[in-house]
């Protein structure tokens, strides 16, 4: 899905990057991702670690409930001023992919 639909932003638990790790991440069509973002429980290194050196990105830690998805708050990748937090979002897409 993420390649078919050339998904950019994407969230998900810890589990899922497990399993994308653990299934061969050549196996999956991962080049339109930008950002990626962790919730919901601990990651362990590795994981992270492989994710980074195969995608190229750092996953993030984000935080926000279910009912408000679309009001999360996301940690800068490591370097990055924490300034960005109060600066407004200007025509961000959100589409939802099917």
């Amino acid at each position: 899905m993420i390649g078919k639909y050339h998904i950019t932003t994407f969230c998900a638990p810890p589990t899922i990057y497990r399993f994308f790790i653990k299934e061969n991440l050549a196996d999956y069509d991962l080049s339109s991702l930008r950002a990626c973002y962790i919730a919901g429980e601990p990651l362990n290194p590795e994981v992270f670690n492989r994710w980074r050196d195969y995608t190229g990105i750092e996953l993030r830690e984000g935080f926000g409930q279910t009912e408000t998805t679309p009001v999360m708050v996301a940690a800068s990748p490591l370097g990055e001023t924490q300034a960005r937090f109060h600066r407004q979002t200007h025509a961000v897409d959100q589409r939802q992919a099917p």
